[in-house]
């Protein structure tokens, strides 16, 4: 579990990990107009690989060495600590209930707390524990946040934890990238999953019911939550570069490149009417695959929020996910509200940057 205290007059690199992207930032607070600043931003596309993680490594040092070049630059040598977000697959997710019911009345400490949390799951000897967050606490039978029960006598206590672990040989390749660069760096791990949950409750104002989704490269997350805890979450083996994969494969196109040229024509409605056709019937194809999983994994015997978080890298994504049909209202968590409180060098917007550093200085 990571116990990094931010400071609001430091700067702090930022690497964000997904199935089909690195992304790497500088990024501090600006005390004068309480506004988080992206100060520079970085990234590079690599194709996901279940086999091994060469293509991911490449990545990395790539986005390394363009955060080096940026320090070196503006001469700056102060940033000692690194945040590094990871969405699925690299992170794993499971969820647990904790109960403790006693005669007597006990206090809720944070030492107690520490205890409790390190019974939720279990973790194989080759994995990591990255953050037990607690999602939703219920003391007596009534919904309540953390900050109300800490240090309070209760009897009885539900704590719903998320439990997100990486591989031990993962944290150690992306910790030596990291650090082979920048001597003396200290690297903290955390799921994007929990940092996205958080953020949606505080920036939307949101607590009770609604669907959370993640769609990007190879693979996209999803997750239910119910009267404020998580009732379901899975990862999902698709997303925009593994639909290009299947245009491919059903010889709509011949490689990747012209699978993307095609799907973008498709999206802007510019392609002709034999290839629209095509691309229709596989994204019909996809849905009903999609809903299948969808309701096996995630919606079996569970009561279904009607407002949907979505978050992806642009507007592509979006588009595609929308012709998919799956859901009616679909909130897109983007610029259009994360600019609020977040600024960018050169207006070079990352929704995933955005959302995570605001997580980081907690606006």
């Amino acid at each position: 579990m990571n116990s990094f205290e931010v400071n609001l007059n430091s700067r702090y690199f930022l690497i964000h990990i997904d199935s089909s992207r690195v992304i790497g930032a500088v990024v501090s607070f600006n005390s004068d107009i309480k506004k988080i600043q992206v100060e520079f931003k970085t990234s590079k596309s690599f194709v996901f690989d279940n086999s091994n993680i060469n293509n991911l490594q490449k990545a990395i040092e790539k986005v390394n060495s363009s955060l080096l070049e940026y320090v070196k630059i503006l001469d700056v040598y102060d940033i000692d600590y690194t945040f590094v977000f990871l969405t699925a697959p690299w992170a794993q997710k499971n969820i647990s209930t904790l109960v403790d019911e006693r005669p007597l009345e006990f206090e809720v400490t944070e030492k107690y707390l520490e205890h409790l949390l390190g019974q939720a799951g279990e973790v194989k000897k080759d994995e990591v524990v990255l953050s037990p967050d607690i999602t939703s606490v219920v003391v007596n039978g009534y919904d309540v946040t953390l900050g109300q029960v800490l240090n309070k006598e209760v009897t009885k206590l539900e704590v719903s934890v998320l439990d997100t672990t990486i591989s031990q040989k993962l944290v150690t390749m992306i910790s030596k990238l990291i650090k082979s660069q920048f001597v003396g760096m200290e690297v903290g791990f955390y799921g994007f999953l929990p940092v996205y949950l958080e953020q949606i409750k505080n920036i939307y104002n949101i607590s009770n019911d609604f669907i959370f989704l993640n769609f990007t490269g190879a693979f996209s997350e999803m997750g239910v939550v119910v009267d404020g805890t998580i009732e379901s979450m899975s990862a999902i083996p698709f997303g925009f570069d593994s639909f290009l994969e299947k245009i491919v494969v059903a010889k709509i196109a011949k490689n990747i490149s012209e699978a993307d040229y095609l799907l973008n024509l498709f999206l802007l409605e510019k392609l002709d009417k034999k290839m629209t056709k095509k691309i229709n019937i596989l994204i019909k194809k996809e849905k009903v695959s999609l809903n299948d999983f969808i309701k096996k994994n995630i919606f079996s015997n569970i009561f279904i929020p009607k407002n949907v978080f979505l978050i992806t890298h642009n507007s592509k994504n979006v588009f595609l996910f929308e012709r998919l049909g799956l859901f009616e209202d679909i909130i897109v968590v983007d610029r259009s509200l994360l600019r609020d409180f977040v600024d960018f060098d050169k207006d070079d917007f990352d929704n995933f940057i955005a959302l995570e550093s605001g997580y980081i200085f907690k606006q």
